[in-house]
């Protein structure tokens, strides 16, 4: 009949809760990969299109003889924009990463406590 209701033994019923404790905290942590992958891969986005608009100031000063500041502006301009959206990307996926990845463990560490009470008092009612 135990097989019924679930774990009869204290040490089935915790080692039943830790895998789905597990499965709760994996679930969580599922879309963080990404997250953390967006934060830490912006800036060097945004430093590929800072080193492609510093190559196009550099042609467009090469392609104008006696040229001045105005001719690598666009480049420069280019470059700077492109060093700002990496970072625009990057700050807050990297804050928010942290953010939910603190959240996380102090929940699963709450979860923890808890089902350990639980377990606790079910023992001793038996």
């Amino acid at each position: 009949m135990a097989s019924l209701v679930g774990p009869a033994g204290k040490e089935e019923r915790k080692r039943s809760t830790e895998r789905m404790l597990e499965r709760q905290v994996a679930r969580l942590n599922r879309r963080l990969a990404f997250l953390g992958t967006v934060g830490s891969t912006a800036p060097f986005i945004g430093l590929f299109g800072t080193v492609l608009g510093v190559m196009r100031a550099f042609r467009d000063l090469a392609g104008a003889s006696g040229a001045g500041p105005g001719v690598v502006a666009l480049g420069i301009s280019e470059a700077l924009v492109a060093t700002a959206a990496g970072l625009f990307v990057a700050i807050p996926a990297v804050m928010g990463y942290n953010y939910f990845l603190v959240r996380s463990e102090q929940y699963a560490s709450e979860l923890r406590l808890v089902t350990d009470e639980i377990l606790d008092q079910l023992t001793e009612k038996r």
